[in-house]
């Protein structure tokens, strides 16, 4: 017998990449089933960093609390070549709420992710392995096998493969998996140490070219990292006694290790799939791209592709044209492979045990470093803050003075709302929303500015999207006014609706479900039928407007 999902989507793989998308499909209300070879979920740490994009996605998804009051803030880090410090990277003129990484071991985000599905109606079915799949121009057939020896036939209309590294779902649909393996063997350790160094920044110490990363979770508790270490692979497990000598031979800083709770080898693999899609199959997470730990990039990347993937889906279950989904390639794929070069570069760039690269790291590296550019520009790469679609067929700008490009990421702001003069964040208004409209307006504007704002979305924009746009009406906050208490340190107050949306008023912003600007123009006539025609054009599939598109910002 063949299970009917067929107006909806398998997702194969309940790490952070599948929990996140399952979540978000169920918040939809797109028929969804997620599934997982693994009876139980793992209970290593694995990825434990969480970007402050990430923070901001979750935000979105209403779910940052969680994390916040369990995770770990780390507000920098410092890099150390045989004992002489080189480089710091600092977060705090990041221009976020979250101006962090928050360590959380992932055994933690999955729980919570899995609690989110759970809430909006998705079970994670675990024990059920993929083992087969054939796919036609109406859908995918899959077949599951069961712990229990079961075995069953499902009809889906989608199917995306989060199954990690070694995705039964890519060997499937015979997608290369390109790349290369490091060399040297990696090794890592969860345990405590006692030091005299500061437990709010990462510590990365070379010696002699020979790696060793310290990652705080605060508490007494720290992730260490290292190349090539002494014990190589295989053989007897590492002693804390091992690792003890290796850190004291490897950092100039006394230090005692204590209750190793886990330890382990690997090699790691930079590699990266031709396609993210296959006719009705995708790929995210892993199950695309793998690279090594260096700036805790991997499982960020996994939920942001989950999260772009997830709204589309929706759309096209609504009726929009399924050449929406073509975006999702598009989008993702160039930032995931700016992704692996940032990753090696960076481990090239520390690891190095000489040449022209050790040259770099211990002598140009400390002046360059200093400078304020640098350290924006740095802080924003390894806080996934830069990522912007400004080339995707599916957003259009009509050039504003100021604000983010269409594309861009919407960034948050203080702003107050027409309708009932509350203070609030853009995030706020944003949140477990379908596509926001924000209609910014003078602080003086009448009331016929605001009406015809609220009622554009009713009266103009094509009927099929109108339950999916919430409409709102802001303008700038008096100087004086006094900023919402989020009621959490963890969260830094934004700056005003000017300094981040520029001065153009009235003025149009369409921001996407995943925190992106879709649409943004002047609000007239001619703005209000632009961003109707943009509408029409996501729902038919058609081209992007040449003369917009032309209009769009060069990639920073």
């Amino acid at each position: 017998m063949t299970i009917d999902l067929s107006s909806g989507v398998l997702v194969v793989g309940a790490g952070p990449t599948g929990l996140a998308l399952a979540a978000e499909l169920g918040r939809r209300g797109v028929p969804c089933r997620i599934v997982d070879r693994a009876v139980e979920r793992s209970p290593y740490s694995k990825a434990v960093a969480i970007q402050a994009r990430t923070l901001e996605t979750l935000t979105l998804m209403n779910s940052v609390d969680e994390f916040l009051a369990l995770g770990h803030r780390l507000t920098g880090g410092n890099v150390y070549s045989n004992g002489k410090h080189i480089i710091r990277l600092t977060f705090d003129g990041l221009d976020t709420p979250y101006p962090y990484i928050l360590t959380l071991p992932q055994p933690e985000t999955e729980r919570i992710l899995t609690a989110l599905a759970e809430s909006h109606g998705v079970e994670v079915e675990r024990g059920v392995a993929l083992t087969t799949l054939v796919q036609d121009d109406d859908g995918v057939t899959a077949t599951l096998a069961h712990a229990d020896g079961r075995e069953e036939s499902v009809r889906a209309a989608w199917l995306v493969g989060c199954d990690g590294a070694r995705s039964t779902v890519r060997e499937q649909i015979g997608s290369e998996f390109e790349g290369h393996t490091y060399p040297q063997i990696f090794a890592l350790a969860d345990l405590d140490i006692a030091w005299d160094l500061p437990d709010d920044a990462a510590q990365v110490f070379t010696q002699n070219g020979d790696l060793c990363g310290i990652f705080p979770f605060g508490h007494g508790r720290y992730r260490i990292v290292a190349d090539t270490p002494p014990w190589g692979v295989g053989g007897e497990r590492p002693t804390l006694a091992d690792w003890q000598a290796m850190v004291d031979a490897r950092t100039h800083v006394s230090s005692t290790l204590s209750n190793m709770r886990w330890t382990t080898t690997f090699h790691v693999n930079s590699r990266l799939v031709k396609q993210l899609r296959s006719g009705r199959v995708f790929l995210a997470g892993d199950a695309a791209h793998i690279h090594s730990p260096a700036g805790g990039q991997g499982m960020n990347t996994g939920i942001q592709d989950a999260v772009n993937l997830a709204w589309k889906f929706a759309l096209v279950e609504l009726g929009v044209s399924p050449g929406l989904l073509d975006s999702y390639e598009s989008e993702r794929f160039p930032v995931e492979r700016g992704v692996l070069r940032q990753t090696d570069f960076l481990i090239n760039l520390v690891g190095a045990h000489g040449g022209m690269a050790a040259v770099l790291r211990d002598h140009l590296a400390p002046v360059v470093s200093k400078l304020e550019v640098v350290q924006r520009n740095a802080g924003r790469l390894v806080s996934e803050i830069a990522i912007r679609y400004h080339a995707s067929q599916i957003v259009e700008d009509h050039i504003l003075r100021g604000g983010p490009p269409a594309g861009g990421r919407a960034p948050d702001a203080l702003a107050r709302v027409v309708s009932d003069g509350r203070i609030t964040r853009v995030m706020t208004l944003c949140a477990r929303r379908e596509h926001t409209l924000l209609a910014l307006v003078d602080a003086n504007a009448d009331d016929d500015v605001a009406a015809t704002c609220e009622s554009l979305v009713a009266e103009r924009v094509p009927e099929m999207l109108r339950p999916m746009i919430v409409p709102v009406v802001i303008t700038d906050p008096a100087p004086d006014a006094l900023p919402p208490s989020s009621g959490n340190p963890a969260i830094r107050t934004p700056r005003a609706l000017r300094d981040e949306y520029g001065s153009t008023r009235p003025a149009l912003y369409l921001i996407r479900p995943d925190g992106y600007v879709a649409f943004r123009s002047t609000l007239d006539s001619g703005g209000e039928a632009a961003l109707c025609r943009y509408l029409e054009r996501l729902i038919l599939g058609g081209p992007p407007n040449p003369s917009a598109r032309m209009a769009a910002p060069p990639a920073c």
